[in-house]
C-alpha cells in the first residue's frame, strides 16, 4: 500500500453507540492496493459499501479498537465519510502500555436479556474490546430455555463464556427484540458470536446432538472454539 503524502485537518472527536472515535490532527493520504470495506461512522456495525482499490482516502488515527474514521473525495460531489479497520487499510492500532494490557478485563457473569440487555453489552463493549455471545431462544419452546438454563448453571459453559459478554434474545418476544434479530440475521436455537469489533463471526453453534434436541455434551468445546476462532 502506497502512503503518498500527509495533509492536515481539524481534529474532531464522535461518539456513536458508545464508541469513541478520534481523529487526530495529521492525517494520511493513502491509496488502496484492493477494496476495503466501508462502515456507518454512527453505527459501526452497518456496512455502507466498500472503496474500490485505487481509491485515495484520507485516514485519521486508528482508535483502540481498531477503527479509523477515513474521508474520500470523489471526482464530482460532496466529501464521503466512512469507518475502516485500520488492518484493511495498512495502518496499525494504538500500542497499548503494559498497565492496560496487563489489566484484566471485567466481565458480567450474568445473562443479560432482550433488547434492553443487547443493547447494554454492545455499550460495554464500545468501552473495551470483548465479543458478545447471543444465544436466540424462543419462549415458547422448552427445548430451548434447557439450553438457557444449561449454559447459565453447567460450570464447563460457565468457563467457556467467562471472558464474553452474554444475550439472550427471544425470537418471538417483543419488536426491539426481533429488530436486532433481524438486523444481524440470527435464526432461533442457535449461539452466535459478535467479535470485538462489533461484526457477526460466520456460522453458529447448534447446541443440540443433530435433531434430537439432546444438548450436546461437548457444547462448551463447541462454543470456545467459536469464541477463539472470532477473536
Amino acid at each position: 500500500m502506497n502512503l503518498v503524502n500527509k495533509t492536515f485537518f481539524r481534529a474532531w472527536v464522535s461518539v456513536s453507540m458508545g464508541v469513541w472515535l478520534v481523529v487526530s490532527a495529521q492525517a494520511e493520504t493513502i491509496t488502496l492496493d484492493r477494496q476495503v470495506q466501508a462502515m456507518d461512522p454512527k453505527d459501526s456495525t452497518c456496512t455502507l459499501g466498500s472503496f474500490l482499490a485505487g481509491s485515495k482516502l484520507e485516514a485519521g488515527t486508528p482508535n483502540e479498537q481498531g477503527w479509523v474514521l477515513v474521508t474520500y473525495q470523489p471526482e464530482n460531489g460532496q466529501p464521503i465519510q466512512a469507518l475502516c479497520r485500520a488492518e484493511d487499510i495498512g495502518l496499525k492500532k494504538p500500542t497499548e502500555n503494559v498497565s492496560a494490557t496487563s489489566k484484566k478485563v471485567s466481565v458480567s457473569s450474568s445473562w443479560y436479556k432482550g433488547a434492553s440487555g443487547f443493547k447494554r453489552a454492545t455499550e460495554e463493549q464500545a468501552k473495551q474490546p470483548i465479543a458478545i455471545v447471543v444465544f436466540v431462544d424462543q419462549s415458547s419452546c422448552g427445548n430451548c430455555e434447557r439450553v438457557a438454563q444449561f449454559a447459565a448453571s453447567d460450570s464447563k459453559m460457565k468457563k467457556a463464556l467467562a471472558d464474553v459478554l452474554k444475550v439472550r434474545l427471544d425470537s418471538v418476544g417483543s419488536n426491539a427484540d426481533k429488530e436486532w434479530i433481524e438486523k444481524f440475521k440470527l435464526n432461533a436455537g442457535y449461539f452466535y458470536l459478535i467479535n470485538s469489533s462489533g461484526q457477526v463471526v460466520p456460522g453458529a453453534v447448534w447446541p443440540f446432538l443433530g435433531d434430537h434436541y439432546e444438548i450436546d455434551p461437548e457444547l462448551n468445546v463447541k462454543v470456545s472454539a467459536f469464541i477463539k476462532k472470532g477473536s
